[in-house]
């Protein structure tokens, strides 16, 4: 079951998904994005969907004082596959909130225990495979974090992590970049 009824299954899901969102979090901008993708990872997301009826992820920027004192650093990750640094982030799970998505998110890839706050940004990714298909939207909410305490190291599929002061050249998406 991969075909335009599949899509719009998602649609309603993602639609639905995001409502909730602003009912907890007031007025949300959504960012619209294409994902280019495999076949098989396209797939994947629907089967998903039938499987566990979720759809969608979240992540977490962490803010810490610098130490200079001046102004804020902001963690980011390296997953290791070459597509620039990024939140921590990862798909939801049956029964989660985004909120509790990203909390769980930064703790599996930096070890730090966090609380998030407002959303950053919110997005809608379409994940798009080369056949004639229609792309299936795929949400994901970027929230904001504070530092705790504790030391920041890479866990679980995330290969490196480390504070900016100003956002590095090389980041996993552009929309990113406004909110480092």
């Amino acid at each position: 079951m991969t075909g335009e009824r599949d899509t719009r299954r998602a649609s309603r899901e993602t639609w639905r998904a995001l409502a909730d969102l602003v009912s907890e979090e007031g007025e949300l901008e959504v960012v619209h994005r294409r994902w280019e993708c495999s076949p098989d990872v396209r797939d994947r997301l629907v089967e998903n969907l039938d499987s566990v009826g979720i759809l969608g992820g979240a992540g977490a920027l962490v803010r810490r004082q610098s130490p200079e004192g001046d102004r804020p650093e902001t963690l980011l990750v390296g997953y290791g596959d070459g597509e620039g640094w990024s939140d921590p982030g990862a798909n939801l799970e049956p029964g989660e909130s985004f909120h509790e998505c990203a909390e769980r998110a930064v703790e599996a890839a930096t070890g730090l225990r966090v609380t998030v706050s407002g959303v950053l940004q919110s997005h809608v990714l379409y994940a798009d495979d080369w056949t004639d298909r229609d792309p299936v939207p795929h949400p994901f909410v970027l929230f904001e974090a504070l530092y705790g305490e504790g030391t920041a190291e890479p866990r679980g599929s995330a290969e490196a992590v480390e504070w900016f002061l100003d956002p590095p050249a090389e980041l996993r998406y552009e929309e990113l970049r406004d909110v480092v």
